[in-house]
């Protein structure tokens, strides 16, 4: 019980720390002079940074069990950035210091989320992942509406302290988060080659990177769509809040969702609301009508992060558990949104909003297409392992 508390306040005041700023910190750039091409430069700096860190991280915290000290040193190292952040008007002085930041950032979830299934698994109870993670969902709603009303009445600057004092909480937290006693006979090397040759895995990944493009876009430009339609601060923070309400049930009831429909199913699921989402993003005739596909985001992102960290729990080697959860959450957060910052910057310019919401549409079909190829010929190859010779 003491461990599942503990598990709940760090989803909740991390994602309390991001809600409040994160989904403002574009509209920051702008508000400092930044144009359209220079934002999509600082969120592909910011997600190349966490790509390059969080596998470093997440390796050394497995192959040498260092988990409990580098998940808190994490936390802790993206205060100053953030501080000096709020500061900063100059693109060079934001770049290093949001690239300072995302290299602690990246792999704070990856390490949270193993230790937490660990925790879970020696209980017998992965599926009640869920149940701690909508704390997560809890902290970033409240917070990103309560950020919106107060960005609107005290500025911007307002964001940065709530985000800084979500993040000390969620610091010391961390230092009371049991360490993951998962241990393997096989070398972390084996692991990690046998692990990266499997076709299983890489035709995964790839799947959720196609899905992460819709995920990036939805996450980085919905502000500026919204705000160039003619809404306003307040209007963004109260759809962020809608989304963050909609993740509630699908997180609370993911342990029911899992075992009707396996994370396999679940994750198909997942991947065709996001094609629909963003289909009815590239279609609304004003900035309220956003209201209906931000209902969609818990059956898209939290159906998809429940039923994938318990998919990557299964397939990943004993031992290998934080980076297998880094490997996922740089390539949904990380890589997808480094291609999705940039390109995704240069299509809104040109061609604007409406075909870039419908370009990353097609994008999470062609996942879905794949994931659920390589699934059935995956459950073919096991089938005929066990048919008699």
């Amino acid at each position: 019980m003491r461990s599942r508390l503990f598990g709940s306040a760090i989803y909740l005041f991390y994602f309390g720390a991001g809600g409040s700023l994160l989904p403002y910190l574009n509209l920051y750039y702008q508000n400092v002079g930044m144009d359209k091409q220079q934002i999509g430069v600082l969120i592909a700096s910011t997600t190349l940074a966490a790509v390059i860190s969080a596998p470093v991280w997440s390796a050394l915290a497995d192959a040498f069990r260092l988990h409990r000290h580098l998940l808190p040193l994490a936390i802790f190292g993206t205060l100053l950035p953030v501080a000096l952040i709020s500061q900063a008007s100059e693109f060079a002085t934001l770049w290093v210091l949001i690239s300072i930041y995302a290299f602690f950032n990246g792999s704070i979830v990856p390490q949270a989320d193993n230790a937490v299934l660990v925790m879970l698994s020696n209980d017998d109870d992965n599926n009640a992942y869920g149940k701690l993670r909508l704390w997560g969902a809890v902290g970033f709603g409240l917070s990103a509406w309560g950020g919106g009303i107060l960005a609107e009445q005290s500025g911007m600057p307002a964001l940065f302290v709530m985000y800084l004092f979500f993040m000390f909480m969620c610091g010391l937290i961390a230092t009371q988060l049991p360490a993951p006693r998962e241990t393997s006979s096989e070398p972390f090397l084996r692991n990690l080659r046998r692990l990266s040759t499997n076709y299983v895995w890489i035709g995964f990944l790839t799947a959720i990177f196609l899905v992460g493009l819709a995920s990036s876009t939805i996450h980085n430009y919905l502000v500026l769509y919204i705000t160039d339609m003619g809404g306003g601060e307040g209007l963004y923070g109260l759809l962020i809040a809608i989304a963050g309400v909609s993740e509630l049930p699908v997180f609370f009831f993911s342990g029911w969702l899992l075992r009707r429909f396996k994370p396999r199913g679940l994750l198909v699921i997942a991947f065709s609301m996001y094609m629909v989402r963003t289909l009815l993003l590239s279609i609304i005739p004003s900035p309220e009508w956003a209201i209906i596909p931000q209902l969609m985001h818990g059956l898209s992102f939290s159906a998809l992060w429940s039923a994938s960290v318990v998919y990557v729990k299964q397939i990943a080697p004993s031992g290998l558990g934080a980076t297998a959860q880094s490997a996922l959450t740089v390539t949904l957060f990380g890589i997808a949104g480094v291609v999705g910052g940039l390109f995704g910057a240069n299509i809104y310019e040109v061609a604007g909003p409406v075909a870039l919401f419908r370009i990353v549409s097609l994008t999470s079909l062609i996942g879905l297409c794949l994931f659920v190829t390589v699934e059935f010929f995956s459950r073919r190859a096991r089938q005929a392992e066990l048919q008699p010779q």
